[in-house]
């Protein structure tokens, strides 16, 4: 039977068309079995065929969830659609959901070559969701952007402007089948809140307020990328004086310029409280975030990401490199003959300078800040110091050392003084 002039099933169609028009790579859907994600790998299967890959979560949640996994491939093959999935091991602790959510998309950029496409089934509900549930955690007023990076392709959302309900009138129309997840009932969940109590009562005034909520956090999501590109100008480390006088302000700035560098969403009542105690107290002090640290350090911020521990790492060649957690560590004409290695955390070691010696501890002191010190690299030969490659190098030259390190306000007062 035709379709309706006033059936949905057009629109998500041509949503979907517009996403994946003119791209010759694969489509890689993130395909949870809800009713979302399988119109999104119905839809991209009419628009692409054989190029769509569906890739599946499990969580291991939920006691079902073996099971939801294999009628996730069944409705994959049966569409001729190839199937990938994998099963996240997460501790329980912290914010687990949060957390589940980096480790989800992480799998789902890392399967992406160069010219593919991640598509996920957001809509219209879920932007105006998006938006509320971060205002009331205080995390700004925007939503989740259409397109963005992601590994080396690219994610998009082709049904932010669709409402869920034009979703399940395609997916009723087309004779899909779904999984109804537990946990979307769940009231504890803020979001599921939002979904069940508040939604409803905001698109009792009217059919078009989820629209307007959406559209909002979409002209807000803008504004913020506008922020976060001005933030980025800012130095790295930024001067406190630097910041606006009034703290709620100086709180904003702050968390966009944290962005900026790839720190986490903060709120700016943490930031707020944490820049206010900091200007009362010179003394060197912290704020623990999710994945790191902002730092204040002789009137300057820091952002430092987790911290990651290193092991001593054999020279191999002559004019070469080794890649290491934190950055990068170069040479040239260093005689690789006699056990040359880079090794880390050893303070005691000695250096000669002149008649005399200094050791490594004092070295860094001067020139690697205080968090930093334990991982910075030295350069060492059968238990002497031969360098610290850009702070000070032995008298016998015994070949030329530099390290990038992959946060460039590692070294920020550095002195070279008599290397």
């Amino acid at each position: 039977m035709p379709q309706s002039d006033q059936s949905p099933r057009p629109k998500v169609l041509q949503a979907v068309a517009n996403a994946v028009s003119d791209r010759t790579g694969r489509c890689v859907v993130g395909f949870s079995g809800g009713l979302d994600s399988t119109v999104l790998l119905w839809a991209a299967h009419q628009q692409v065929g054989s190029r769509v890959i569906a890739a599946h979560v499990n969580h291991g949640w939920h006691p079902d969830a073996a099971h939801w996994e294999a009628r996730c491939e069944a409705t994959a093959r049966g569409l001729g659609v190839e199937f990938r999935s994998t099963r996240l091991s997460l501790d329980r602790i912290g914010n687990l959901e949060d957390e589940a959510r980096r480790a989800r998309h992480a799998w789902l950029a890392g399967l992406l070559q160069t010219g593919d496409l991640l598509l996920l089934a957001h809509h219209q509900d879920d932007q105006a969701e998006t938006l509320l549930l971060r205002v009331i955690q205080g995390r700004g007023a925007y939503g989740m952007p259409v397109h963005r990076a992601a590994g080396r392709g690219e994610l998009v959302r082709p049904f932010l402007a669709i409402p869920r309900a034009d979703l399940h009138s395609v997916a009723v129309a087309s004779g899909l089948q779904w999984i109804e997840d537990p946990a979307n009932g769940e009231p504890r969940y803020d979001r599921v809140w939002l979904r069940r109590e508040v939604l409803p009562r905001l698109t009792s005034r009217g059919p078009d307020v989820l629209t307007r909520v959406a559209g909002l956090a979409h002209r807000e999501l803008h504004r913020e990328s506008a922020a976060t590109h001005l933030a980025a100008t800012l130095p790295r480390p930024v001067h406190l004086q630097a910041l606006p006088a009034a703290a709620e302000v100086a709180a904003e700035v702050l968390r966009w310029w944290l962005l900026a560098q790839g720190g986490p969403e903060t709120s700016s009542r943490d930031l707020h409280n944490w820049i206010s105690s900091v200007r009362s107290n010179s003394a060197t002090c912290g704020l623990s975030l999710r994945r790191g640290r902002l730092i204040h350090y002789q009137s300057r911020l820091y952002w430092q990401d987790v911290l990651t521990g290193v092991e001593a790492t054999p020279i191999l060649t002559i004019d070469g490199e080794v890649e290491l957690p934190h950055g990068r560590f170069h040479w040239r004409d260093a005689n690789v003959g006699a056990g040359l290695r880079v090794d880390f955390d050893q303070p005691k070691l000695r250096l000669r300078r002149g008649r005399g010696f200094t050791t490594a501890r004092a070295l860094l002191q001067r020139a690697v800040l205080p968090w930093e010190r334990y991982r910075y690299p030295l350069v060492v030969r059968d238990g002497a110091l031969v360098s610290i490659p850009d702070v000070a190098q032995s008298e016998s030259k015994e070949g030329v050392f530099r390290f990038v390190p992959a946060v460039p306000t590692l070294r920020p007062d550095f002195d070279s003084a008599g290397s």
